[in-house]
């Protein structure tokens, strides 16, 4: 026997729908006012050294200080950014802050390495014995901490900003998952949710069917059943969501089992355990 399915109309306007992401101005306003704090401790810092190990010319000084506010900004855009893309990703809490320590490091080493440069150009045509590598070498020891207290320091304040925004919004009821991200190569696909058709398990990967393409996605089955819409996604195997709306009909398989045939034509089992819940929501 099948049974075709449908969706009331009743049941498509209840579904929870959720707002396209928006950069709160606070949030803004707290990373940029972090980073000038670190920029300006910069500026003492190079206010200090400068004198001692070199003759300060007024405007060539004026320009590396210069070069260090140019710096920080960059240094706060990227780590807003970064911390964005992260999030996108869904990583594991332990993979997330692993390579925010990873990425603290290089961001520290590369800005001492730009400021290195900027010191030797500027100042090794009137200063031949000034040698690049115990410049760097000095900065690294002694500042390469620093830079990645501010690296954190910067993080923190984005993520309390971002924080403070989700529990400031109102909340109509819960926010489920709209995108999906896999990678293609060297690129990353960005999925809306509304175009998947079934997602399978696979290893410890997810096999995402799109519209006739397929995508492997980083991520569970478990937190996806959670993360993807109710209205919308229904788990019907351990190894199977599917879209309800890409179903076609229920069919009575072979040993008494059921099985679900989508739109495309792809026929998937439905566990023993979730035929009743499935029959209700198909029902509903």
């Amino acid at each position: 026997m099948n049974v075709r399915v449908g969706l009331s109309r009743s049941r498509e306007e209840s579904r929870t729908r959720t707002q396209p992401y928006r950069i709160d101005p606070r949030w803004v306003a707290g990373g940029i006012a972090v980073t000038a704090l670190f920029a300006i401790a910069d500026v003492g810092r190079t206010w200090y050294w400068f004198p001692q190990r070199i003759p300060v010319h007024t405007a060539v000084y004026s320009l590396t200080i210069g070069s260090v506010y140019v710096a920080w900004v960059a240094i706060g855009i990227f780590i807003g950014w970064f911390r964005l893309r992260l999030s996108e990703r869904h990583l594991r809490p332990v993979a997330e802050w692993s390579l925010h320590a990873v990425t603290s490091l290089a961001v520290g080493l590369v800005h001492l390495l730009g400021n290195t440069v900027i010191v030797w150009l500027l100042y090794s045509p009137t200063i031949p014995s000034l040698s690049f590598a115990t410049v760097y070498l000095e900065k690294i020891i002694g500042w390469l901490p620093y830079e990645v207290l501010a690296y954190w320091g910067i993080l923190a304040v984005f993520a309390l900003f971002a924080l403070r925004r989700e529990r400031s919004e109102p909340r109509d009821g819960p926010r489920y998952q709209r995108r999906l991200s896999a990678r293609a190569g060297d690129r990353t696909v960005i999925i809306d949710c509304a175009d998947i058709d079934w997602i399978e398990a696979m290893d410890n990967y997810v096999l995402v069917t799109t519209r006739g393409r397929q995508h492997i996605v980083n991520d569970t089955m478990a937190r996806l059943e959670s993360a993807l819409d109710p209205a919308c996604f229904q788990r019907i195997h351990r190894s199977a969501i599917v879209n309800l709306e890409r179903i076609d009909r229920l069919e009575n398989a072979g040993n008494g089992g059921l099985e679900v045939v989508m739109k495309a034509g792809r026929a998937l089992p439905v566990s023993r355990r979730r035929r009743a819940a499935l029959r209700n929501v198909v029902a509903g």
